[in-house]
């Protein structure tokens, strides 16, 4: 692939809007599982809190807060499944808090007090070196006494499928950008086929094959528009090139006939002004430049001609060099009437294939010059 081709660009420009896609999605996707993993965490920790409230507290002046820490620790053993628990009484009093977990000591946690927290509250602590989730409920019950209940969890299982899902994403990645870079080559490449038709048919067009088009891709979009121009335009060249040709033919033929009629009337002329030199030099040098125009209508004809497709090409093998230094030679007497002198150096047997009378005529054209 070329590196400055359009498709190059768009190969480009695609894999690296996809790789900006990607890379936003993936970002919108960890943020989005890190809420839904802390929010389902403090839904969990709530529900437990509301739970420890209705079926413990609510009766504790009946069952007194030896019973309700008892069945805490039977019913929930937060130590086990590396949970935190901790009750406490609003003036401060702590009557019941889980013990030291694997992974993190209780006891480094900082109390609060139920009179100074909001009736709910959702806070991040640094319990070692692991982060915990904590949610606090400030539950009033019965008979008016008013408890603070908090619940909390470590952050490593929440931040371990993270990192697994970030794994993921990081590995995932190169894949999906790769993948995006093919399928952008394939697809920029069938896009493009048509171009490439049409660049090859292009090539083929030359002012003898004008009548031939460029191909026209079924597509309906910008590069059957293009095409449709650029026929059109073919076209355009195509008819002035014909006029021009035309053109061309007719006024070497019309001219042919007044110059022949010329010339012929200057011969008759210079017949009968022999006997006053000065006169017969000025018709002499007239039918010099009657000749002259001659010859070049004569070119002009034999050029439209040419281009019409009507003149015969006699291809053959012949001696370039020969033919210079004969060339050379009848030119010599035309060159010395105009006081040149024309030599010709030549190397022989340089053998060449083509129109033996064309090369005449291009070595005559050089000669004149």
């Amino acid at each position: 692939m070329i590196p400055h081709s359009i498709r190059a660009r768009l190969v480009l420009w695609y894999a690296g809007l996809l790789t900006a896609v990607f890379l936003l999605f993936g970002w919108a996707m960890y943020q989005v599982l890190r809420q839904y993993l802390e929010r389902s965490l403090v839904d969990a920790l709530t529900r437990r809190s509301t739970q420890i409230a209705a079926t413990l507290l609510d009766d504790v002046a009946k069952t007194g807060e030896h019973y309700v820490a008892d069945q805490v620790n039977s019913r929930y053993a937060p130590e086990n499944y590396e949970r935190f628990i901790r009750i406490t009484r609003s003036d401060g009093t702590v009557i019941y808090a889980s013990g030291r977990a694997a992974s993190f000591d209780p006891a480094t946690l900082p109390s609060i007090n139920p009179k100074a927290s909001p009736a709910e509250f959702v806070r991040k602590e640094m319990a070692d070196s692991d982060k915990m989730l904590i949610t606090g409920k400030v539950y009033q019950t019965k008979s008016g006494r008013t408890y603070l209940i908090e619940s909390g969890a470590p952050m490593q299982p929440v931040e371990k499928m993270l990192g697994q899902f970030r794994n993921l994403l990081l590995a995932g990645f190169p894949v999906l950008v790769l993948a995006a870079a093919a399928g952008g080559y394939f697809l920029v490449g069938r896009a493009l086929a048509p171009v490439a038709e049409i660049s090859g048919s292009a090539e083929q067009i030359t002012l003898h094959n004008l009548k031939q088009r460029l191909p026209l891709p079924n597509t309906g979009d910008e590069l059957e528009q293009l095409s449709l121009a650029l026929n059109r335009m073919i076209g355009r060249l195509a008819d002035a090139l014909d006029q021009n040709r035309r053109f061309l033919a007719d006024a070497s033929h019309e001219l042919r006939t007044p110059l022949a009629a010329l010339r012929g009337e200057l011969e008759s002329a210079i017949e009968q002004a022999r006997a006053v030199p000065q006169l017969s030099d000025r018709i002499g040098s007239a039918l010099e430049e009657v000749d002259r125009l001659a010859k070049i209508v004569e070119r002009l004809f034999a050029i439209s001609r040419l281009e019409a497709g009507e003149a015969h090409h006699e291809y053959q093998r012949f001696d370039l060099g020969k033919l210079a230094a004969t060339t050379t030679e009848q030119m010599s007497l035309l060159a010395e009437d105009k006081g040149v002198t024309v030599a010709c150096e030549a190397e022989r047997s340089v053998n060449v294939e083509g129109d033996q009378s064309r090369i005449k005529q291009v070595v005559v054209n050089l000669l004149e010059i």
